[in-house]
């Protein structure tokens, strides 16, 4: 697939379908505000952020060691989206992150499951924690609070059960800019 926001369209479904995260968002800013994450899931239950970077086809590698590295400070699960076209590529990168491969049809499949990624330090530019605080929780508290509300604005608002790229819309923008009645 050529398209990025396609994929995220793709990936998000297959979210949904496969996993029960409290929520999923896209374009989430993080290392200080210098990179955003493609699509974001959260879930409350196991106290884990999931990170998702999109490789498409009319993509490049080029930024993507600094990407991943970024990814590692900041998200406990963390996965690479790509097609046919950069699989093996990605597969160099490193062994720690997950892989998710999506075909020409736009289905999804799993190539290697990420590994979990215990966040203890205040890195990655995530929101300050006070002592004693753990910074994983602080987080996972900062993406409930701005990102939850337009996710549920996103699931009333979507009149299909697939998305599509004027849904996704929603979920990129920024909640102290919406209000929910």
């Amino acid at each position: 697939m050529k398209d990025e926001r396609q994929i995220a369209c793709k990936l998000i479904d297959y979210l949904e379908k496969d996993y029960d995260f409290d929520f999923i968002a896209r374009e989430v800013p993080f290392a200080e505000g210098v990179r955003r994450a493609d699509i974001v899931a959260v879930s409350k239950r196991a106290q884990s952020t999931y990170a998702f970077e999109i490789k498409s086809d009319s993509d490049t590698l080029t930024r993507l060691e600094g990407q991943i590295q970024d990814y590692k400070e900041t998200f406990n699960y963390v996965f690479v989206v790509t097609t046919k076209k950069y699989l093996s590529s990605v597969k160099g990168y490193g062994l720690w992150f997950g892989i998710l491969l999506i075909d020409t049809a736009g289905d999804i499949s799993i190539v290697r499951n990420a590994r979990r990624r215990s966040l203890s330090k205040g890195i990655g530019g995530r929101p300050q924690a006070h002592e004693g605080e753990n910074f994983n929780d602080r987080y996972l508290h900062w993406l409930c609070q701005r990102y939850e509300p337009l996710y549920k604005l996103f699931l009333k608002e979507r009149p299909l059960s697939f998305t599509n790229e004027e849904d996704i819309k929603v979920l990129s923008l920024r909640s102290d800019r919406i209000v929910l009645l």
